[in-house]
C-alpha cells in the first residue's frame, strides 16, 4: 500500500471514531406548554391572594399566587399528567385532577371557588334557674385537706370553734352535728390524726338523721403499710402576752404546755394501725372584775353584803392582791385505730377514744364570790366499729 493509501485508511478511521453529533430531542422540561387562568369566587368576582399549586404525576410539584386580577400562570411545563390544588381563606379547598398537558400546549383552565361550611353549636336552655338537691350543687359544701387542714389551729377546742364557724348556723335549733368516721357524740381527735374535713357536704343526704346545714364530717387517717410518726409541743408563758388592765400590781405568772404526736404502720399482711394521742397542761388565772366587787376595807378580801352601807363598804374595790388566783386545768386523749382487710372487698375499721380533763377553782376566790373552792374531772369512752 502507497503512503497516500495509507493515509485515507486512517483519516476514515478517525471520522468513524468521532460520536456523530446530531439534533439534540427536546426534554420534557422544555416542551414550552403554559397553564393559566383566573381565580373566582361563586359570584364570579375575582379572588386575589389565593395560593395554587401543580404537581406533576412524578416530580416536584409547583405553585404560585393569584395575582390582584385573579389570574395565575404557569410557564415551561412538561407533557403529562397533572393536579391543580387551590387554597383561600373562607373558601373550600379546589382540587382538579384530570389536567392533561401536551408538548407546546397553551390551556386556560378557570377555578371557581366554594365556599367553606360554617359549623357553630348553640345549646339553649328553657330554665333559665333551676333547684338542684344534688350535693356537688351545695354553694356552702367545704372540703378541708391538705395545707388548708394545717392552717387550722392544733388546739381540739379552737379547732372545733373555727369548724363551727366555717359550718355556719344548722337547721335544727341544738346546733350542728360533728360526725367522726361516720358516728355522731365522740370528742374531736387529734388534729394529727385527721386525714380530710367535711363541712355541708350533702344537706339532704338519709343517712343522716337531721339535715346537713351545720353538719362537720370528720374522716380519720387509715393506717399505712409502713411506719410513720410525727410529734410536736408547742408552750406559751405570761411573758409573752401583755397583762390584765384590771391588775396594777402585776399578774401572778402562767403558761400553758401542749403535746400531740401520732404514729401509724403495719400490724400483719391486711392490718395496719395508727395511734394519736395529746396532752395539755393550762396554768391559767380567773381575774376578779374590782368594778362590781367590793370589799369591806381596802385590804380585806371580805366582800360587802348586799345593800351595805355601813362605813362606806361600796367604795372598796376588791384588794389587787386577791383578784388573780390560780385555776389549773389539764386535758389528754388517746385514739387508736385498726384497720383490717375482710377479703377483697371489706374493710374493718375499729376505733377507740379515750378523753379525760379535770380542772379546779381556787378557795381563796371561791371564796370571795361567796363560794367554796371546787374541782371538776370527766372522762369519755368511745368505740367505733364500721366496714366498708
Amino acid at each position: 500500500m502507497s503512503i497516500r493509501t495509507w493515509s485515507v485508511v486512517v483519516l476514515l478511521f478517525l471520522v468513524a471514531s468521532v460520536p456523530f453529533v446530531g439534533m439534540a430531542q427536546p426534554s420534557p422540561a422544555a416542551s414550552g406548554a403554559t397553564l393559566h387562568g383566573v381565580v373566582l369566587d361563586p359570584d364570579d368576582a375575582l379572588i386575589p391572594g389565593a395560593t395554587v399549586a401543580l404537581k406533576p404525576a412524578s416530580g416536584t410539584a409547583q405553585s404560585t399566587v393569584s395575582k390582584s386580577d385573579g389570574t395565575y400562570t404557569f410557564r415551561n411545563l412538561a407533557t403529562g399528567a397533572y393536579v391543580l390544588n387551590v387554597t383561600a381563606p373562607g373558601f373550600a379547598v379546589y382540587v382538579n385532577q384530570t389536567i392533561e398537558v401536551s408538548a407546546g400546549a397553551n390551556l386556560a383552565l378557570d377555578v371557581k371557588m366554594a365556599l367553606q361550611e360554617q359549623l357553630q353549636q348553640v345549646n339553649v336552655s328553657t330554665d333559665t334557674v333551676s333547684l338542684s338537691t344534688d350535693s356537688d350543687s351545695n354553694a356552702s359544701s367545704t372540703v378541708i385537706t391538705g395545707a388548708a387542714l394545717d392552717a387550722l389551729s392544733d388546739d381540739p377546742d379552737e379547732l372545733q370553734s373555727e369548724l363551727q364557724a366555717l359550718a355556719g348556723p344548722s337547721a335544727g335549733p341544738n346546733g350542728g352535728q360533728i360526725y367522726i368516721d361516720g358516728f355522731t357524740g365522740g370528742q374531736l381527735p387529734p388534729k394529727s390524726s385527721i386525714l380530710a374535713i367535711r363541712i355541708n357536704q350533702n344537706p339532704f343526704s338519709a343517712q343522716y338523721d337531721q339535715l346537713g346545714y351545720g353538719r362537720i364530717e370528720i374522716v380519720t387517717k387509715p393506717g399505712t403499710d409502713t411506719y410513720h410518726g410525727s410529734f410536736m409541743t408547742m408552750f406559751g408563758d405570761k411573758v409573752f402576752n401583755t397583762s390584765t388592765p384590771f391588775l396594777t400590781a402585776g399578774q401572778p405568772d402562767y403558761h400553758t404546755l401542749f403535746f400531740m404526736g401520732n404514729l401509724t404502720g403495719p400490724i400483719k399482711s391486711g392490718m395496719s394501725f395508727t395511734l394519736s394521742g395529746s396532752h395539755r397542761t393550762m396554768d391559767n388565772n380567773t381575774i376578779v372584775n374590782p368594778a362590781s366587787i367590793y370589799s369591806t376595807s381596802p385590804t380585806s378580801a371580805a366582800l360587802c353584803a348586799p345593800g351595805d352601807l355601813t362605813d362606806n363598804c361600796n367604795s372598796y374595790p376588791f384588794p389587787d392582791s386577791a383578784r388573780a388566783e390560780a385555776t389549773p386545768a389539764t386535758r389528754w386523749d388517746l385514739s387508736p385505730r385498726v384497720d383490717m382487710m375482710l377479703g377483697a372487698k371489706n374493710t374493718l375499721m375499729t376505733r377507740y377514744q379515750y378523753e379525760s380533763s379535770s380542772s379546779n377553782v381556787n378557795p381563796t376566790v371561791a371564796g370571795a364570790l361567796l363560794t367554796t373552792g371546787s374541782d371538776s374531772s370527766s372522762s369519755d369512752q368511745n368505740i367505733q366499729i364500721s366496714d366498708t
